[in-house]
């Protein structure tokens, strides 16, 4: 089975519409106009589809003519690797001990398979990841004094010129669920 050679860029016309229009309030706060009956966004949708036809075309390119590009670049053909990645072992209902795992243990990530090279102890611990939040505007009587209280533990650091402090809350991050995207 021949390994089919991977696009170099694979956005769309609505790609590229939607990435140019997502940029216009960056750039120009004052366009507020995102009609298609806007002549700016008409230039902004005639210049999608030239780029999209230039980036059909480029993919397109032989894969004789690619390598011999890439090389004029400085970037070779690695050699290939062996995948490498992370493992969840979940052991929910057993019991919490020292659990051996053997070289060469089945993986799955979908429908590819892995084969481990090494084998592992599993220990029975569990972690938790903790994300720094902003603290919000104070609303009660507690949480006012609670921002007092910040600011006379770190006042040399407020009166220090050139530091900025921002108070923030420890507060644990939601756990991935196998199979979903990681939270932000």
């Amino acid at each position: 089975m021949p390994i089919t050679a991977l696009p170099l860029d694979n956005r769309t016309y609505q790609d590229l519409v939607r990435e140019a229009v997502a940029r216009i309030p960056v750039h120009t706060p004052e366009w507020t106009n995102f009609n298609d009956s806007d002549p700016g966004m008409t230039l902004v949708q005639l210049f999608a589809y030239l780029t999209d036809s230039i980036l059909y075309r480029t993919n397109q390119i032989p894969e004789r003519n690619r390598r011999k590009f890439l090389s004029l670049l400085g970037i070779g053909v690695r050699p290939a690797t062996p995948a490498t990645g992370f493992v969840t072992i979940q052991n929910e209902r057993g019991p919490l001990e020292t659990r051996a795992m053997s070289p060469n243990l089945d993986v799955r990530a979908g429908a590819v398979r892995f084969r481990t090279l090494n084998g592992l102890d599993v220990l029975p611990l569990e972690a938790h990841t903790f994300i720094k939040e902003p603290l919000p505007k104070p609303q009660t009587k507690e949480e006012v004094q609670e921002r007092e209280t910040y600011r006379v533990l770190f006042s040399d650091l407020l009166e220090n010129p050139g530091m900025t402090v921002a108070f923030y809350k420890t507060t644990p991050m939601p756990a991935p669920i196998p199979g979903a995207a990681l939270p932000i």
